[in-house]
């Protein structure tokens, strides 16, 4: 005790006397602070309780209110560092400009690991760095890059225009655009070798991440004390993105250097990239790196950033959305000539709204400087000393009164030249030598991309801009993302030819004498009325998502066995699960309905669809799908499954849509098992990714024409924006599976055994054209894909809403497979709690909400009282029956328990994968995937989600899934230090 008290009194002591000597050498800086305001300060700590009671995102709020309280000219310490934060413009534009000022402040040390010392962050080669660099960012320079920046705009637009009306985050493509444009500009990448780039993909992915990792750090005080930060679960969140941002950027370097030992002749200096540049001037791989990934970062996460800013406010300004469209197609019409920075000349409005955006969203909302000579403001009334740090809030510069109308509302006429505005106060880019240095590069970028985009869509959005919530970090974002909504412009209004009345009256009676057959077994299945000719097809003719409710509400009206007719099409709903069972495992019922012809343009009649073929490709490919192979992509499972475990325990606390990085996992799984190639075969894949991404618009097309009647009219389909989507998807489809058929030749060319061969080289193998072999390669990747990414997604978002299962299954995993080993088949059999979630995963979300069949020949169900004749079309609707609670207790409610042995239930009620020759070809596979990837990431993390799991909206189409994504938030289980949630 007596020691605890020396040991206090000592430390006591040993403070006072370092303050009272700090006070004795900082005497210059106390007397220029005692001219400022500022809240009152305590020894030694200064005002740094005040902000670390805080949470980051409310610090930023505290500097604005302190301003607010004390004036222009504020105050406050942060333990012995005086901050100085000034807010008058004429004295930023002084200080930004001065010489005596020209060296960043401390938070800009956070950056270090990531960017080192230089171009950002200041250092001893920062002037030379920017020397070599500056050419590179010239005006003459950026218009060299238009071909590049208009090819890589229209693409996005183009794929915009394949976007259905729903709300989606426009930065994720946009940043893709981005990061095209940048890699092919200014790091002289071709547009081949991108999708060669070790780890690009994944480094765009998580930009936001590495900024949001070092703003906490920034901001949260506890994580700038080396051996905390260590023990928690942000060390190894850099750790991560230190690797895979040096991964990306040695290769970058790599690939630059071999290209310019390779040239036959010197490349000129005024088309270098930047890393050209670096190294003819003799630096190091190792001494540029830091810079390098500093302006690809730079460069496309702000322009994207930015670029979709500048959408979100057009969406939400309709009125200046014409403004500006009218403008451009005056400017430059429809024509494929090149944009231009002349063209923007004579663009007012959009430069109008582009400077509204970069003022409402600030892209550095607040500068940080240190002090290395003694400067004077405000009329020469204040000295700031050398060593004192000044804080400028650009935020709050753009949202001041005195400078700006109405300053939180979003007005861009205010940039109108008959409006005279403070220029001073507007600073988007910073000033002096430590500017923006790619403010000339991001404006054309953003300017062409936002020009292309109006050309091709309408924007939409919802509700007031002024209402959305900001974040105000490194840079101001909107929280809950830059969400529009948009509709192709060339969009015709369609008319129906109706057909004379007398010649629809001859085919209708021919019709029904040469199908008298199946007129009189209709009658003997209850249904509502038909109309002449055209059945019941008026009453299906709503929306998509409302057409399958209809059937639903049909089959609750009159019951287990409903007939409608679609025009002269008979379909017969069957509802009761012993005769779902006879009708799919008969041989006069194995013939796909009419509704798959939709999927031909892309996956032809075999496996998937029906056809003549179908038997002879699904025996081929059979052996690819036995326990037998499965047993042998165990390997592969578990390494792809552990990457992903990996990448979501680095994720922040944020809400999500899993789906995309399981996605991701899955499409790699597939192409290293099913489609047999190596990883670094799948590099080499053109727009493998963007395929895996679009996946669920190509579905949405094929239900739009399945749904929609207009559409399955050839020509009103050719003058429609679905058939240009089409013609898009398939393209790249095609280029995708060419690839993947290329590589597996060759590779068959030097031998491969039979066990152990994929199903494109069975295929291959067996003779299929390349037509065939096309259809069938495209159908069974897409398949196990997508859908594998939609189960594991479903059950990954299930138990982050039951937390009391996930912990069963969690307990259960690490008691049977622990918390390193290897996953096995032997394992799913021990994990019985698992297998529970996982089965009602395929009841709730039904991956095939509804079968349909066409009837080959008459066939005799409901003991006897029915038969169905041929030609008539069965509908056998899944997610009907796993919703009847005739067989199900409490069906509407996730109940995993309902799964249990203990629990008697109709088996033939539960039919997640089809039945007969026709069901799921991948089931094993896919539940094996599945199963291994919920116990890796549950091993490394754990899931949580707000709401009801029930509470959630589902779109019932081609197959069931969750309209608002599959939200959930992540913590890593093995974090050291929980105190420091």
């Amino acid at each position: 005790m007596n020691s605890m008290i020396s040991v206090s009194i000592f430390v006591l002591i040993s403070s006072i006397l370092y303050w009272l000597y700090w006070r004795l050498t900082n005497r210059r800086i106390l007397l220029v602070a005692k001219q400022l305001a500022g809240p009152p300060p305590l020894p030694i700590l200064g005002n740094a309780l005040t902000f670390m009671m805080m949470k980051p995102e409310e610090q930023f709020k505290k500097i604005g209110k302190l301003i607010e309280q004390y004036g222009d000219y504020t105050k406050f310490w942060l333990g012995p560092q005086l901050i100085i934060c000034i807010k008058d413009p004429h004295d930023i534009k002084h200080l930004l400009t001065s010489n005596k000022v020209n060296k960043k402040g401390p938070s800009y040390e956070f950056m270090v690991p990531f960017m080192g010392r230089g171009i950002l962050i200041g250092g001893p080669n920062f002037r030379a760095f920017r020397k070599i660099l500056n050419p590179s960012y010239t005006k003459k320079s950026v218009d060299a890059y238009k071909v590049i920046f208009n090819e890589e705009t229209e693409r996005f637009a183009t794929l915009l225009t394949q976007k259905d009306t729903k709300p989606f985050d426009v930065y994720q493509d946009a940043v893709q655009c981005t990061t095209k444009a940048v890699c092919r500009t200014l790091m002289t990448i071709s547009e081949d070798e991108i999708s060669e780039i070790r780890c690009l993909k994944e480094v765009v992915r998580h930009t936001q991440g590495i900024y949001s990792l070092i703003f906490s750090k920034i901001s949260l005080w506890w994580l700038q004390i080396s051996l905390i930060f260590r023990l928690s679960g942000y060390y190894k969140k850099e750790k991560y993105y230190l690797r895979i941002i040096d991964e990306m950027v040695s290769d970058i370097i790599e690939r630059r250097r071999q290209a310019l030992n390779d040239a036959d002749e010197t490349i000129e200096t005024e088309v270098m990239g930047v890393i050209d540049r670096f190294l003819v001037n003799g630096y190091s791989a190792d001494e540029i790196k830091f810079q390098v990934f500093t302006l690809f970062s730079s460069g496309q996460e702000p322009s994207a950033k930015i670029a979709s800013s500048v959408l979100l406010i057009l969406a939400h300004l309709p009125e200046w959305q014409d403004k500006v469209y009218k403008e451009i197609m005056q400017v430059i019409g429809d024509s494929d000539e090149c944009l231009t920075r002349e063209h923007f000349k004579k663009m007012p409005y959009l430069d109008m709204v582009f400077k509204e955006t970069i003022r409402y969203f600030s892209i550095g909302p607040f500068i940080q400087r240190r002090v290395q000579e003694d400067v004077t403001i405000k009329n020469g009334e204040i000295t700031i000393p050398a060593g004192a740090v000044i804080l400028l809030p650009i935020h709050e510069v753009h949202r001041d009164p005195r400078y700006w109308d109405e300053p939180n509302k979003i007005k861009p006429e205010r940039f109108s030249p008959d409006n005279k505005i403070e220029h001073k106060a507007f600073l988007p880019f910073s000033l002096g030598a430590m500017d923006c240095l790619g403010r000339v590069f991001g404006i054309a970028l953003i300017k062409t991309l936002v020009v292309k985009v109006l050309r091709q869509v309408e924007l939409s959005a919802k509700g007031r801009i002024e209402d959305l919530d900001l974040h105000a970090a490194i840079s101001v974002e909107v929280t809950e993302g830059y969400n529009v909504s948009v509709r192709p412009r060339n969009m015709t209004l369609l008319t129906v030819c109706i057909l004379a009345l007398v010649p629809a009256v001859m085919y209708w009676l021919y019709w029904r004498w040469t199908h008298r057959h199946m007129l009189l077994l209709a009658d003997q299945v209850p249904g509502p009325p038909a109309l002449p000719i055209l059945g019941n097809a008026l009453t299906f003719m709503i929306k998509p998502e409302e057409q399958l409710k209809k059937i639903a509400a049909l089959i609750e009206q009159y019951g287990d066995y409903t007939k409608f007719w679609l025009g002269p099409e008979l379909i017969i709903s069957v509802k009761d699960p012993n005769d779902i069972r006879q009708l799919l495992t008969s041989n006069k019922v194995n013939q796909k309905g009419p509704a798959y012809d939709f999927m031909t343009p892309f996956i032809g009649k075999g496996i998937l669809t029906g056809g003549p073929k179908w038997r002879i490709y699904r025996k081929i490919a059979n052996p690819a799908y036995s326990k037998k192979s499965i047993e042998k992509f165990e390997d592969v499972f578990n390494e792809e499954t552990e990457i992903l475990g990996k990448i979501l325990n680095v994720k922040d606390e944020k809400m999500f849509d899993v789906y995309f990085d399981v996605l991701q996992c899955t499409t790699r799984s597939v192409c290293r098992t099913l489609m047999d190639l190596s990883a670094d075969d799948i590099l080499k894949i053109r727009h493998l990714n963007h395929v895996a991404r679009e996946t669920q618009n190509i579905y949405g097309l094929m239900f739009s024409k399945m749904t929609r009647w207009w559409l399955q009219i050839p020509f009103v389909y050719w003058l429609s924006g679905h058939y240009r989507r089409q013609k898009y998807y398939l393209n790249i489809v095609n280029e995708m599976i060419s690839d993947i058929i290329e590589i597996r030749r060759k590779k068959i060319s030097k031998g491969v055994e039979n066990d152990v061969m994929g199903v494109v080289d069975r295929f291959i193998v067996n003779g299929l054209s390349e037509t065939e072999l096309k259809f069938e390669t495209f159908a069974l990747f897409t398949t196990s894909q997508e859908a594998s990414a939609k189960i594991a997604s479903g059950v990954l978002l299930f138990l982050a809403h039951l937390p009391e299962w996930q912990d069963r299954v969690y307990n259960e995993i690490m008691e049977v497979v622990g918390s390193e080993q290897y996953v096995t088949e032997e394992h799913f059999k021990k994990l019985t709690n698992l297998d529970l979630v996982y089965k009602e995963v395929l009841r709730y979300l039904s991956i095939a909400p509804l079968i349909q069949r066409t009837v080959e020949e008459d066939i005799t169900i409901n003991n006897g009282k029915i038969t169905l004749p041929a030609g008539s079309v069965v509908v056998i609707p899944i997610h009907e029956v796993h919703r009847d609670p005739r067989y199900w207790d409490e069906p509407l409610k996730i109940k995993p328990e309902r799964f249990s042995p203990d629990n008697k239930r109709d088996q033939n009620a539960f039919i997640p994968f089809s039945l007969g020759l026709m069901d799921c070809l991948g089931r094993v596979y896919a539940t094996a995937l599945i199963k291994t990837l919920v116990v890796k990431v549950l091993r490394q993390v754990e899931l949580t989600a707000t709401g009801k799991l029930e509470d959630l909206d589902l779109n019932v189409a081609i197959s069931v899934e969750i309209i608002q994504g599959y939200n959930l938030s992540v913590r890593p289980r093995n974090r050291s230090l929980v105190l420091l949630k």
